[in-house]
């Protein structure tokens, strides 16, 4: 009878945690909804005026050290992907048949997160100022470098307080991953963000404290001038949905996809089609062809309801190549 009252305990307290834990993750189920505006982002200042830095040691915050130069309207510019060994090589995205089949309409569970490239899109984990654990997504595109949106590091509605305990993993899969978690030591954002919360802005490159080059590599980065050469284009989102209300299974545990082609496109963001949830905001949405970072998944578009990423920019590019300097 002992045995049998102290397992009936243990069950007890595992399925109280499992509730509040489901609780907690449930409330990122609603995504960001954000109202587009077609005002392009250079028409007023000089927006490497506007790229900061912060330094989690310090706590001291500065102006980026960058020089941006637009490279003319159908250039290409990009960040070179990294495969470690034997690494994934194939310029086309070769998901399963299920995954394609059904990305459109839902989102689908990827069966292989722990290898390449899957691996490099990260699990994210903080809390807010109450103590509530919260979950998101982020991607690797360096050695120590990742990109991920700025309201998973700040919380816009609460006075831009700094999430707490920020931590990612690589090759995430129902609590167990291919690297240690790690935090961040510095940011790179864009300050507009801070004071309008504005859609353009709603970006972040973080500079982590592990270096996951042997591990899991990284993303390629392509950043295109001409945005309207990005309607139609075939994407794929990945990232990590918070828990669905009276769910069994732990879907923040697990990642996911969706995605088929872009449909929209603005000088800084762009809509697409799919199914994403609350947990998928700051993972990366990939162009099919040549398996590169082209947008960071922010939220839906208030209009159309559809899944919406900031594109990525000449801004975003020389930002991430100076925090590779780190």
């Amino acid at each position: 009878m002992k045995k049998l009252a102290t397992t009936l305990l243990i069950i007890f307290f595992i399925s109280i945690i499992f509730t509040l834990n489901c609780k907690v993750e449930a409330s990122m189920l609603e995504e960001k909804v954000f109202t587009i505006t077609n005002e392009e982002q250079h028409d007023d200042d000089d927006i490497e005026d506007h790229v900061m830095v912060y330094d989690a040691r310090t706590g001291e915050t500065n102006k980026a050290n960058i020089k941006i130069q637009s490279l003319g309207t159908n250039s290409i510019e990009s960040i070179e992907e990294y495969s470690p060994k034997q690494g994934y090589t194939s310029k086309i995205f070769n998901l399963i048949s299920e995954v394609k089949s059904g990305r459109p309409n839902s989102y689908v569970r990827v069966s292989t997160p722990k290898v390449q490239p899957y691996c490099r899109t990260l699990k994210v984990r903080y809390y807010d100022e109450k103590g509530e654990r919260i979950g998101g997504s982020a991607a690797l595109i360096g050695p120590k470098v990742a990109l991920t949106a700025a309201h998973c590091i700040w919380d816009g509605k609460n006075n831009n307080y700094i999430y707490r305990n920020w931590t990612c993993w690589p090759g995430y899969d129902m609590n167990t991953c291919i690297g240690a978690g790690t935090g961040w030591s510095r940011v790179f954002y864009d300050d507009r963000w801070r004071t309008t919360h504005d859609a353009r802005y709603d970006w972040a490159i973080v500079v982590l404290q592990a270096d996951y080059t042997e591990v899991a590599g990284w993303y390629g980065v392509n950043r295109y001038e001409d945005y309207t050469s990005l309607v139609t284009q075939q994407v794929t989102s990945y990232g990590f949905p918070a828990v669905k209300p009276g769910a069994t299974s732990p879907y923040y545990d697990a990642m996911y996809t969706t995605g088929d082609r872009i449909l929209s496109a603005t000088d800084s963001n762009f809509t697409y089609s799919g199914i994403t949830t609350g947990g998928f905001s700051g993972g990366p949405v990939i162009e099919d062809y040549t398996g590169r970072i082209l947008g960071i998944h922010i939220g839906k578009e208030d209009s159309s309801g559809k899944p919406l990423a900031v594109r990525i920019t000449t801004q975003i590019i020389n930002s991430a190549r100076e925090a590779l300097k780190y």
